[in-house]
């Protein structure tokens, strides 16, 4: 399973599914968000880290989420945009797994142009999203930011091949 027809098939097997899970790394030298020291005991900066389950609509390699910004995955983004996701569903039986994971720069997206681009793509996923968006829900939605992860590589695996089988795509 390679070229164009493998690429395609990856892709659809991402776009049936919704969550993906960002693996996030950066670090805060004064406090970890919850009042406690982020430094080890000798003073060297540790880094904080967090797999976070997102909604995610892809188009082409871009992967857009939406994101409170205040939350550590979103100042880990700030501090290093290199991140990866996971892309897989619950699976019983280790026979069918199959599942994505992506590499790549993740950003903030700023400009009306982007963000419109993005949620475009988004809410043609979640049209059921929409009315997150509406006037009166704008208030509680301030923090709301839109993320861009463009995806460099992924490897895909697919157990129905046989067991530890992976393709790993250059995009």
């Amino acid at each position: 399973m390679s070229g164009p027809a493998a690429i395609n098939s990856i892709f659809e097997y991402i776009d049936s599914l919704s969550v993906m899970v960002l693996s996030t790394a950066g670090g805060e030298t004064a406090s970890a968000g919850n009042g406690s020291s982020n430094a080890s005991p000798d003073g060297r900066q540790s880094l904080i880290l967090r797999s976070t389950p997102v909604f995610f609509a892809r188009k082409n390699n871009s992967f857009y989420f939406i994101s409170v910004a205040k939350t550590v995955h979103a100042r880990n983004i700030s501090q290093n945009s290199y991140i990866s996701a996971a892309v897989t569903k619950n699976y019983r039986n280790y026979r069918d797994i199959k599942g994505a994971q992506l590499f790549g720069a993740c950003r903030e997206i700023e400009g009306l142009t982007d963000i419109a681009r993005a949620a475009l793509v988004y809410f043609s996923k979640f049209s059921d999203l929409k009315s997150f968006m509406q006037p009166d829900l704008i208030k509680s939605a301030i923090d709301i930011k839109w993320y861009e992860l463009a995806a460099e590589r992924l490897i895909y695996t697919d157990n129905t091949v046989r067991f530890g089988y992976k393709e790993e795509v250059e995009l």
